[in-house]
């Protein structure tokens, strides 16, 4: 599933598709709530399909639907090539690598209105992964080339025999201000799967800090008076 990979996408695609048309046939009005739409309003997909590809491995034992295999998964490669092709460059499968037309966007709540998006949100950037891998960014299968549902939020790797060595890395950065430094110096190293170090020791922690922040109770008392 990487992102450079048009198959990935042909994939993605080919898998959403037999999904709409398995659960069309069982539930042809609670279809798309047991595809993931949002239920009661809350504007957040639900957690169903999650475990579709499950399913759909079983139905390939048990048979279809109509009893036809072979037939619909046929129609099912050709409505996803057909989609493709409106999309992509038909004759180019490099329009259709996973990582550009699925790629991925950080968006902050603020960055949700235009123009805050310019300034909230981070990305795009092109990325791999699915429902099913390691590295988790989970599709929609209602609409399976929109923004990630779920990434990792926090990777930690620690080392019980050196605690120093230890790292951790967030998708963004530890700052929630977008004109700090810190709202993404982390992006490009959780990209690529790596993460900084976690200064365990104090005096590790002292020679490596950059700036310090100390809180006190009067200096919160003053700030609330004012």
């Amino acid at each position: 599933m990487s992102p450079d990979s048009a198959a990935a996408t042909v994939f993605e695609l080919l898998m959403a598709e037999i999904d709409r048309r398995d659960v069309e046939a069982w539930a042809p009005k609670a279809g798309a709530y047991v595809l993931g739409a949002d239920i009661g309003g809350l504007g957040q997909p639900n957690l169903l399909a999650f475990r579709r590809a499950g399913r759909l491995s079983r139905l390939l034992g048990e048979g279809s639907p109509d009893g036809n295999w072979p037939d619909l998964l046929s129609d099912a490669l050709l409505a996803t090539v057909g989609a493709l092709s409106t999309r992509a460059d038909a004759d180019d499968a490099r329009g259709w690598h996973w990582g550009k037309l699925r790629q991925l966007v950080l968006e902050h709540p603020v960055g949700q209105k235009w123009p805050f998006h310019r300034v909230f949100n981070i990305g795009p950037v092109p990325f791999g992964g699915d429902t099913n891998t390691v590295a988790q960014a989970a599709v929609d299968p209602l609409n399976p080339l929109a923004n990630p549902l779920i990434i990792p939020s926090l990777r930690c790797v620690m080392d019980v025999g050196d605690f120093d060595r230890s790292t951790f890395v967030l998708p963004s950065g530890q700052s929630g201000n977008p004109l700090s430094p810190h709202y993404d110096d982390m992006f490009p190293l959780w990209l690529e799967g790596k993460g900084v170090g976690i200064s365990y020791l104090a005096e590790k922690a002292q020679r490596v800090a950059v700036r310090k922040l100390r809180l006190t109770p009067n200096s919160y008392a003053t700030v609330a008076r004012r």
